[in-house]
Parts: structure tokens; C-alpha cells; sequence
């Protein structure tokens, strides 16, 4: 590592010290300190920085937010659509008008604490969307530490980026046989393998004929689909999971299951399982045949995974 302390007088008289060191990338950058004391303490930590492989580019830190932010989400071509539209959502209302103009340097766990009170006492935003804006605020400062271009996340809250629900009731296996028998029969097997797999929505919908498979009796999960705020409706891989995880097993002991999944299996193979009617949003779907059955799904309640 190159460095070298330089004395230089100012117009005022005083003496300062000008320590000049280089990246590791070879660009040449300039620390201005007091004295010659600070400016060899000064080498001295750089050095051992670039020691340990824990130095982090001098002029990183002057990188406004709004442009750390947008880099950030341009480096992410994975992002599934609609998690997209949610990151541009909460960087819209709530990070940006706060963030936006300042040097992320400049951003201190002060500073995020005091925004997160704030966002937290705003009666028109709910606790799970105040986490969502804090988890994505820290991981777009993770990054920021992983490149260099800070040396400390200042978002250092506990508990901030957990969502917590409300426990709901869970419907039983005779309420779950009345939904089977009082729904449409095009969202029959929806509703089965919500019971027996716990698959989410978007994987439900996201099934086609050919994921299940009878005579081994397990489904494979190989996409989701997911509706866009403008109600535009499109497919995508499946939230991570281990591989093992998109294999489902299927119940063998329920007489209720075999009419169903045969009638589906046997048509065309790349067929939706249970395909939204144009029209209608996406996860409202089977919610709205559920509730004009003649019996009620109960508010609130979810799919029991035990049915057998």
C-alpha cells in the first residue's frame, strides 16, 4: 500500500497534514488531518484495514440514497414482478421521502430510529408494511457494506424487520369437506390441495394437470402465479425452497380426493389447475366461490394441513 504524509501550510498560517494513499484499485485519494499525530494514527488504521481486507472506499459514503437505491434495484433482474412493484411501492411513499437526498454516509442508526417511530406512529400504516419498509432499508445497506462503500449498516433495530401476525383459527376437517362440496368444481382441487400440501395461493394457481401425479401421489410445485397492480397476471418460479420442498406428498386415505384429482389430471397436461376467470382479481378468486357457497368460509380462518 502506498502512503505518504505531506505537510502544507494554510493561507491562516497553520500547518496540516495531507495522508495520500491509494485503492486497491489504484486511484489516488487525499485525507486532510490537523496534526501529524492524527494523520499517522490515520495511516496506521488504513493500513490494517487494508490488512484484514475491512477498508471501504473513501468516497462511496458521498453516494446520495436515491442513487444507492436505484442501483440497487437495477442489479436485481431476479425480482419476481409483483415483488418489484411492492419494492418500488415502499421506496416511493416511505423511504425515499425521507432518505432520498442525503449521502448514505450521512445516515445514522439515530436517523433510522427516528424514522421508524415516526413511520410506526403514522395511523394509516400498518405494522407488517412499517417491517417491510425497515428490511428492505437494511438490505439496501447490507449491500452498501458488502461493496465498501460504508463500513456500518445503521440500520442496528431489534425486532424491526419481524412481521407479526395474529394467530387465526384454523378450519377443521368437516368444515374443509362442506367448502369441498359447496364450491364450484373448478376450484374443488384448489381447495383439497391447499388442505393437504399447504401450498400458498400463487403456487395453487400457478399448477397445471401435468404437476400431479396420481400414481406416486405427490404434486410438484414449479411455479406461482401472481396478479400486478394492474391486474395484469403472470407466472414465475415458486418462492425459494429446498428441491425436496416442490415435491408434495398426497393423501392416499381420503375417498374425497381420488374423483377430483382424476377428473383433473386426465385433461390436458399444461393446463391450469384451477384458472382465474378473466376479470376477477386473482387471489379473490376462491374466496368469492367459497363465500356464496352454502356453507361460509368463517373470516379469518385458513386451511387445515391434517385432512385425511
Amino acid at each position: 500500500m502506498h502512503v505518504s504524509i505531506q505537510t502544507r501550510r494554510l493561507k491562516n498560517g497553520r500547518t496540516a497534514y495531507d495522508v495520500r494513499l491509494r485503492t486497491p484499485q489504484g486511484k489516488q485519494y487525499t485525507k486532510t488531518l490537523r496534526t501529524r499525530k492524527a494523520a499517522e494514527a490515520f495511516e496506521a488504521e488504513e493500513g490494517t484495514a487494508r490488512l484484514y481486507g475491512t477498508s471501504i472506499d473513501p468516497h462511496g459514503g458521498q453516494v446520495l440514497f436515491e442513487r444507492c437505491a436505484d442501483l440497487w434495484m437495477a442489479h436485481r433482474p431476479a425480482l419476481r414482478p409483483r415483488t418489484v412493484q411492492l419494492y418500488d411501492y415502499l421506496l416511493r411513499h416511505y423511504i425515499r421521502p425521507e432518505f432520498a437526498a442525503a449521502r448514505i454516509v450521512d445516515i445514522t442508526p439515530a436517523w433510522v430510529r427516528r424514522w421508524h417511530a415516526n413511520l410506526s406512529a403514522r395511523p394509516n400504516i400498518g405494522p407488517s408494511t412499517v417491517s417491510k419498509c425497515y428490511r428492505l432499508l437494511r438490505t439496501m445497506f447490507t449491500t452498501a457494506v458488502e461493496d465498501e462503500l460504508i463500513a456500518r449498516n445503521p440500520c442496528v433495530l431489534k425486532g424491526a424487520s419481524v412481521e407479526r401476525h395474529d394467530e387465526r383459527p384454523v378450519a377443521d376437517v368437516d368444515q374443509i369437506a362442506a367448502l369441498a362440496d359447496g364450491v364450484e368444481p373448478r376450484y374443488r382441487a384448489m381447495l383439497l390441495l391447499a388442505t393437504w400440501c399447504s401450498l400458498r395461493f400463487g403456487e395453487l394457481a400457478g399448477l397445471a394437470r401435468a404437476d400431479i401425479d396420481l400414481s406416486a401421489a405427490v404434486v410438484r410445485v414449479s411455479r406461482q402465479l401472481q396478479e400486478l397492480q394492474d391486474g395484469q397476471l403472470v407466472f414465475g418460479p415458486p418462492r425459494p425452497m429446498p428441491a425436496d420442498a416442490r415435491w408434495r406428498s398426497l393423501p392416499t386415505s381420503s375417498p374425497r380426493s381420488r374423483p377430483t384429482l382424476t377428473t383433473m389430471s386426465t385433461r390436458r397436461p399444461t393446463a391450469s389447475s384451477s384458472p382465474p376467470r378473466r376479470g376477477r382479481r386473482c387471489a379473490g378468486a376462491i374466496s368469492t366461490a367459497a363465500s356464496g357457497s352454502r356453507p361460509a368460509r368463517r373470516p379469518g380462518s385458513v386451511f387445515s394441513t391434517s385432512m385425511t
